[in-house]
């Protein structure tokens, strides 16, 4: 039920770039994203995504990321109403990053070069979804996001899975992936399922549980529907989730509204 919206109508960019910037390690990525918005750059996306998915994507579509140094590597777009105002706003940002462990920034700065980035960036599910078995979209606080990525690399090696992620800086939400699949010498190698779907069902608890310990939720963007449901009251409390029903009923006293979903 929503009583109160605050809307920030904002005028059409007409400058826009694409900042691609390698790191060594999810940490040192994502230390960089308050340091940016600190001096008061609001990009209009911050996302994080592993070399693993970059490069399959990349195959996917036969294009090609502009570098392949590091392991984990942000991709920023900024906007601005002219030309000298975007460009101070990038050397600023390429300025932060590369004082904070930035191996390099390399910008795209022509309409094709941008296409080509935000084309694997967006195709990375379509890459790698005939070996996905499921997408978790926790969200947790931006302070946490590092953590939790840490959290997801130590439940793989755990379980011998591997559970590629990315997702967006700017805000938290975490999308990893359930794989039927390994990831060797840049290429999914199919895994028989039987063999490790335990496992996987162990990791998705174990990632839940960490969301909610660092103040987060398990779902930012797919919501809970049936896959979730079971996992809802590790984020909500029991008053809540009575609330939530109580209002459910209201609206839809014949239950005739998505039955058996959540509640």
């Amino acid at each position: 039920v929503i009583t109160r919206a605050i809307i920030q109508v904002m005028s059409k960019p007409t400058f826009l770039r694409t900042m691609v910037i390698p790191f060594n390690s999810i940490e040192q990525a994502i230390d960089n994203v308050p340091l940016i918005f600190d001096r008061g750059i609001l990009p209009m996306a911050v996302e994080f995504a592993g070399l693993d998915v970059i490069s399959l994507s990349e195959r996917h579509l036969t294009l090609n990321w502009p570098t392949h140094s590091g392991d984990m590597h942000l991709m920023i777009i900024v906007d601005a109403g002219s030309e000298d105002d975007l460009g101070k706003m990038t050397d600023e940002i390429a300025d932060i990053v590369l004082e904070n462990g930035a191996l390099d920034v390399f910008v795209a700065d022509t309409a094709a070069k941008q296409d080509e980035v935000l084309k694997i960036r967006s195709e990375i599910y379509e890459a790698i979804k005939k070996e996905t078995i499921d997408i978790l979209d926790t969200s947790v606080p931006r302070s946490e996001i590092a953590g939790h990525v840490r959290k997801i690399h130590e439940v793989a090696q755990k379980y011998g899975l591997w559970l590629p992620v990315f997702g967006h800086a700017g805000d938290g939400n975490i999308h990893t992936h359930l794989m039927k699949a390994k990831y060797e010498n840049g290429r999914m190698v199919p895994v028989n399922v039987d063999e490790i779907k335990d496992k996987l069902e162990m990791a998705r608890q174990e990632l839940f549980q960490d969301a909610a310990r660092r103040g987060g939720v398990i779902s930012g963007e797919h919501g809970i529907g049936l896959y979730k449901k079971n996992y809802f009251p590790l984020t909500m409390e029991a008053g809540q989730i009575e609330l939530m029903k109580k209002i459910k009923q209201a609206a839809d006293p014949l239950g005739i509204l998505n039955p058996g979903k959540i509640f």
